[in-house]
């Protein structure tokens, strides 16, 4: 296969990543890399050393102040305009942008994130990737609930982003989905009919497995924590999993590590053996200190790279089965949906250090086979290849 030149925008990736946006966009254009094509990157903000320097970039533009203000060339249809100021994102920065996509000579000009649409919708010439890895709407609706008066908020927002991809749909080529269930709902609600699936991979270099002495009935989750369905999943296990895991163990204690705990998560950190690590610049010397990771999601879409990342550190890992959404091959743990059934889970686990260990020996081995950076980029070349392809 001919090199392709594919560019990427995002505004920015900060170190240490804090979504999974920064995740896939950083590891697909290193993986795309290493498999011989060309990758340049346009941000808003400049990229950290540690991002930069781990990437072998043709080209790195960071858009400046100057590039910004309202006075372009560049002109989108009246409702993609409102989406355009909507999200702040300047016109000039869209004629920058276009401008320097032609000079790269891209054959793909990807974009990462919610807000990058208007980027899109301005550049001519290269087939337009959003790699949006999660479906918007579905990602919204999935965390609604009944009995939840502030979750109903949630429709209001699956509407608002639904109309902001319909109203961009003409302007994306290819669409970058993780799972089947956000293919089909990009497909359904955004009017997509070119989507790919690329599953997540997880860099098990940087996730070597655990060689810590783990503490005995201990517990972990970590994650972004102003994130809904992160959110969400912490409420479920701390009041309706934790009180009887503690009535059963007294002794047992959960970390929650992550960016950003608004109120609500600090509230949960306050339940007896519940401690919170905001911020933490390396999470892997907490992680492997604990004996068992807890994913205990109840909503969200798309592959969790938190159990990827588990998977790789070879850790026992107890899950709800929202957390198994779009995973290949078949990983060697089950979704349990009773609290009870987690109870007895986590007792099996922390009784039986055997046991723990060919768990975690059996994720790594899963995860290494299945969910790689370079299976991805292999994907991600296939629908470039068909995006040309249908252009010619």
């Amino acid at each position: 296969m001919k090199p392709f030149r594919v560019l990427f925008y995002k505004r920015d990736i900060p170190w240490p990543f804090r979504s999974g946006h920064d995740v896939h966009t950083f590891n697909m254009m290193r993986a795309l890399s290493d498999a011989g094509h060309h990758i340049g990157m346009i941000t808003v903000h400049p990229l950290p050393p540690q991002v930069r320097e781990s990437l072998r970039l043709e080209l790195h533009h960071t858009l400046q102040p100057d590039d910004g203000g309202e006075s372009s060339t560049v002109r989108l249809p009246a409702l993609q305009e409102r989406f355009r100021r909507f999200w702040g994102v300047s016109s000039k920065h869209l004629e920058t942008v276009q401008k320097l996509s032609t000079d790269f000579a891209a054959d793909a000009f990807v974009v990462s994130g919610l807000e990058v649409l208007p980027v899109l919708a301005a550049v001519r010439g290269p087939v337009r990737i959003w790699y949006a890895a999660d479906e918007w709407v579905l990602h919204h609706l999935s965390q609604v609930r009944l009995t939840d008066v502030q979750s109903w908020r949630s429709v209001a927002d699956a509407a608002l982003k639904g109309a902001y991809e319909r109203v961009f749909c003409k302007a994306v080529d290819r669409a970058w989905a993780v799972s089947d269930i956000d293919a089909w709902a990009f497909k359904r609600f955004a009017g997509m009919p070119g989507v790919d699936i690329i599953p997540n991979g997880v860099d098990l270099n940087r996730y070597p497995p655990s060689t810590a002495v783990e503490e005995p009935f201990t517990a972990v989750f970590w994650g972004r924590l102003d994130f809904g369905p992160n959110i969400q999943g912490l409420q479920w296990f701390c009041e309706r999993v934790w009180p009887l895991v503690r009535e059963r163990h007294p002794q047992a204690r959960f970390t929650i590590i992550g960016f950003q705990p608004g109120d609500e998560v600090r509230r949960l950190a306050t339940a007896p053996g519940v401690t919170l690590c905001a911020d933490l610049p390396d999470i892997q010397t907490v992680v492997q200190s604990h004996a068992v990771v807890a994913l205990p999601f109840t909503s969200g879409t798309g592959i969790k790279n938190k159990l990827l990342e588990a998977a790789a550190m070879g850790k026992a890992i107890v899950c709800t089965p929202t957390a198994l959404t779009g995973l290949s091959g078949v990983p060697p743990f089950v979704g349990l949906k009773k609290p009870m059934a987690w109870v007895d889970e986590l007792s099996v686990l922390w009784k039986d250090d055997a046991e723990r260990r060919r768990r975690g020996l059996a994720a790594r081995e899963w995860v290494a086979a299945h969910h790689t950076w370079a299976a991805a980029a292999r994907q991600a070349e296939a629908g470039i290849a068909a995006g040309l392809a249908k252009r010619r």
